[in-house]
């Protein structure tokens, strides 16, 4: 779904993508071949206007692979450095790339025993950064028992790969900073208050900080809806459009909810998302251009409350669009 409902966005716009072969990009679990990638790039017409690339595909193959260490190192930076060189032949193209912090917890298998040992680790790396975090040494005691409890060696592994996905993220704000990139977000894959993404995130955020290129590049939250956002982003700039969008959230409280594997509130990671899609928000009465009504935290489904803030959002939206407004709505209930 996600090449799917990307696709779909640009379709929607009256463009046609210009697409990678299958057998280049895979699916899910079946690695994608990032060297038939980087010939599909290499012969990409010198006019195209822009390029939208995940840069874990380019990488190891797909946002699965990248959770496995089986992509050394220096393959990983060998196809990394593979966009420099599309830059510099393809000056006039604009490129938007993504990556991704990995998130806590390696793909199901389905295998029973890989599951469990998948879900022990990344319950150990959650409370491991919790006790570091907050000191807490009943937390502490109880780690040494959950860390002899992991298969053995498969700690070594996660972080093998955790490592070297973190070199990439860094390399890759360089080519930002080179202009090989120039637009980058580092999504943050199902991440938690507690977790080994903390530090990584912050390193990164220090680095973009201090490239000179900051406010071309994001961390957020996510994953799998980046690259409609960048193609949101494409078609604005080609464009020329900044248009703006007033937020409401329903309840109020919602604004300051933060969903389930995510470490940030929606009050912040919406305007960041926003952001990404090429659209601000308007400044105190500033007229918006358009208006996005936020259903957020979940309630008990047929409560009271979740029935009367259902009423009131879907009345609001229904004034709105009476006065000729464009108004549209997120639906969070179910994230």
């Amino acid at each position: 779904p996600c090449l799917d409902y990307t696709v779909r966005i640009a379709e929607i716009a009256g463009i046609r993508p210009l697409l990678p072969p299958y057998a280049a990009i895979g699916a899910y679990s079946f690695t994608g071949n990032p060297d038939e990638l980087i010939k599909w790039l290499a012969a990409l017409p010198a006019g195209t206007d822009y390029l939208i690339i995940s840069l874990d595909m380019l990488a190891y193959g797909g946002l699965v692979a990248s959770r496995l260490p089986d992509t050394p190192l220096e393959t990983a930076e060998a196809r990394l450095a593979a966009l420099q060189s599309f830059a510099e032949s393809h000056p006039r193209t604009k490129v938007f790339a993504f990556g991704t912090i990995q998130r806590i917890a390696r793909t199901a298998t389905g295998i029973p025993a890989e599951d469990a040992a998948t879900n022990l680790i990344a319950e150990y790396l959650k409370k491991a950064d919790e006790a570091e975090a907050t000191g807490n040494a009943i937390l502490r005691q109880n780690l040494r028992s959950m860390k002899a409890a992991l298969p053995k060696g498969r700690l070594d592994e996660y972080f093998a790969a955790r490592a070297r996905n973190h070199e990439i993220n860094r390399r890759s704000i360089a080519l930002l900073q080179s202009g090989a990139i120039d637009y980058l977000v580092i999504a943050m894959d199902d991440n938690a208050p507690y977790g080994p993404h903390r530090a990584e995130r912050d390193t990164l955020q220090k680095l973009l900080a201090d490239s000179g290129a900051a406010d071309r590049g994001i961390i957020k939250p996510g994953a799998d809806e980046v690259a409609q956002l960048l193609v949101a982003r494409a078609l604005h700039d080609h464009a020329g459009a900044a248009p703006k969008f007033a937020v409401g959230y329903y309840t109020e409280a919602a604004e300051n909810w933060t969903p389930p594997l995510e470490d940030r509130p929606l009050s912040v990671s919406v305007p960041q998302a926003l952001e990404i899609a090429g659209i601000g928000v308007p400044k105190r009465n500033e007229k918006p251009d358009a208006y996005l009504m936020v259903y957020g935290t979940s309630f008990a489904p047929g409560s009271e409350t979740e029935r009367s803030t259902i009423d009131k959002l879907t009345r609001d939206t229904a004034a709105l669009i009476a006065k000729g407004r464009l108004a549209g709505i997120a639906d969070l209930r179910f994230v």
